[in-house]
């Protein structure tokens, strides 16, 4: 997860759970939804985003982008969950495979960066109306994996952080509406 990601953090207890806890996640068994806040409305309302990413040096940090001579496949999902306009959209992300700023990066793309994305989301990510976000708008919100000991199914869920709160309030966003999971329905979860 992202430094400036709010939300789940999974952490392994002992070494043999850490070492299933890899397994899980290298074997795609691992199901991780995400909340992002990102700039006007895309249309389509849901698709999926396939735009392999690599890493790269721009002005003496380290950038990940898709015109890269080592680019992996990155492959994420997205649904509109709500929308105030077409100034903001809350979507539900599903990463389909796990690459370095993946989301950030494929949201960017398809030319609605994630607010508060100072990294890869330009002037776009920080608009004044409705709302200007201090932080970036993106929360790891739920995880659902097979238990590393047991096999029963584990699912995670990160309460909303302050500034999730605060900007769910100000732009009118209902987090206990069903609209949230419909969306995860639509990527698969």
């Amino acid at each position: 997860m992202d430094r400036d990601t709010a939300g789940v953090l999974l952490l392994a207890r002992t070494a043999e759970a850490a070492r299933r806890l890899t397994a899980i996640f290298k074997g795609d068994e691992a199901l991780k939804l995400y909340w992002a806040l990102v700039a006007g409305q895309p249309d389509p309302a849901a698709g999926e985003i396939d735009l392999p990413l690599g890493k790269y040096r721009s002005r003496g940090t380290e950038k990940v982008g898709p015109d890269v001579e080592e680019a992996r496949t990155a492959i994420s999902r997205y649904a509109l969950i709500q929308k105030t306009g077409k100034q903001v959209t809350w979507l539900a992300l599903r990463p389909l495979t796990g690459r370095t700023h993946q989301l950030r990066v494929h949201c960017n793309a398809i030319g609605h960066p994630i607010l508060g994305d100072g990294k890869y989301g330009g002037r776009q990510a920080f608009p004044e109306k409705p709302w200007k976000p201090e932080r970036l708008m993106l929360l790891a919100r739920e995880i659902t994996l097979p238990h590393p000991e047991d096999g029963t199914t584990l699912r995670i869920t990160a309460p909303l952080p302050e500034h999730f709160e605060a900007a769910f309030r100000t732009l009118g966003f209902d987090s206990d509406t069903g609209y949230a999971l419909k969306a995860a329905g639509t990527l698969g979860l």
